[in-house]
């Protein structure tokens, strides 16, 4: 298993229960280092690095479970490229 596999396993074990807040997480996957510094802090394992042949660095995060975000915008503020951005939807 290496890191990356390693770090979306982790992130998955903190998918408890989905939010349907109606967020759309927008990432600009030619700003993504692959720095996964968003993955590590979501608190609800919304983020997953995933391979991304288009990126310089062949990984770039993507939002894998939007439904489960809660908005608290942890991802954007630790975003050392300011690549990630999160639009409020209607919610339920």
């Amino acid at each position: 298993m290496n890191v990356i596999e390693e770090l979306n396993e982790e992130v998955r074990k903190r998918r408890k229960k989905p939010y349907n807040k109606g967020a759309k997480i927008l990432i600009n996957t030619e700003l993504c280092k692959s720095c996964a510094l968003c993955a590590l802090v979501c608190p609800t394992g919304v983020l997953e690095m995933v391979e991304n042949k288009k990126n310089i660095y062949n990984y770039s995060a993507e939002a894998v479970k939007p439904e489960y975000c809660t908005l608290c915008n942890l991802c954007v503020y630790q975003c050392p490229d300011f690549a990630i951005s999160i639009e409020k939807g209607g919610g339920k």
